[in-house]
C-alpha cells in the first residue's frame, strides 16, 4: 500500500518523536564539519581551493546523515557516530557521490529542467547504497532510476510541500533548519520505503500470473 506525501510527513513526524534531539544534535554536527572551511588560503593557495577540496571530503557525511534517518524508520536507534558510518567504505561511497554530482551537473548544463527531473531520478541512491553493499554509484543511480519511474512527480510535490517550512527556518537565522533537516530525510527515506513495498508487490504479482 503507497501512502500520500501528507502520510509519509505524519509517519515520519511519528518515528522522529525521541529522536528529534538526538538527530538535531547530529545535523548541528554535520553542518559545523561540512561549513568549517579555513578562511585563509595560505595553505593549499585560494581559499575556493579548500572549500572544493572540503566539500568532497565531506560528502560520506551527508550519506551518513541519510541512513541515520533511514534507520530510525526500521526501528534502529540514531547515534552522532552514525554520521561517520560512510568513512568505513570511503572509496565507495565517495566515487557514488562524486559521479552523482557530475551525472547533474552535466544534465543541468543543458537545461535546468532536465537537471532537476535528473536529480529527482536518480534521489534514492543513498538509500540504495545502504540496501545493496554490492553495488556501486553507477549500479545504486540505475536501480534508484528504475524504483523511481512514475513516481518522480510524486516527490517533487513532496519536496516542494517542505518551502514554507523552509522560510519559517529563514526567520531564526537558520536554526530551525536544525529540525527541518531530518525531517525532510526521514520522509524521504518513508518514500523509499514505499517505493520498496510497491516493487515487491509488483513483482510478488508477476510472478503469481
Amino acid at each position: 500500500m503507497t501512502h500520500t506525501n501528507s502520510e509519509l510527513r505524519k509517519q515520519a513526524r511519528n518515528y522522529l518523536e525521541g529522536n528529534w534531539g538526538t538527530l538535531a544534535l547530529t545535523t548541528l554536527v554535520y553542518y559545523i564539519i561540512a561549513e568549517s572551511v579555513p578562511l585563509s588560503g595560505n595553505f593549499f593557495g585560494e581559499s575556493g581551493n579548500w572549500f572544493s577540496l572540503w566539500s568532497l571530503l565531506c560528502l560520506p557525511l551527508g550519506w551518513g546523515l541519510s541512513i541515520l534517518c533511514l534507520g530510525i524508520t526500521r526501528g534502529e536507534n540514531p547515534t552522532i557516530g552514525g554520521l561517520f558510518q560512510g568513512y568505513r567504505q570511503f572509496g565507495r561511497i565517495f566515487i557514488a557521490y562524486l559521479w552523482y554530482t557530475v551525472l547533474i551537473v552535466l544534465w543541468t548544463l543543458l537545461l535546468i529542467v532536465p537537471g532537476i527531473i535528473k536529480a529527482l531520478s536518480y534521489s534514492m541512491m543513498p538509500f540504495i547504497l545502504k540496501d545493496h553493499p554490492e553495488m556501486n554509484g553507477d549500479q545504486a543511480i540505475n536501480e534508484s532510476m528504475r524504483l523511481m519511474q512514475g513516481h518522480k512527480m510524486k516527490l517533487f510535490l513532496l519536496i516542494l510541500s517542505f518551502i514554507g517550512w523552509g522560510l519559517l527556518c529563514l526567520l531564526t537565522f537558520g536554526v530551525g533548519f536544525l529540525l527541518l533537516t531530518p525531517y525532510m530525510t526521514t520522509t524521504t527515506a518513508r518514500f523509499y520505503q514505499d517505493l520498496l513495498d510497491e516493487d515487491a508487490a509488483r513483482k510478488q504479482a508477476l510472478a503469481e500470473d
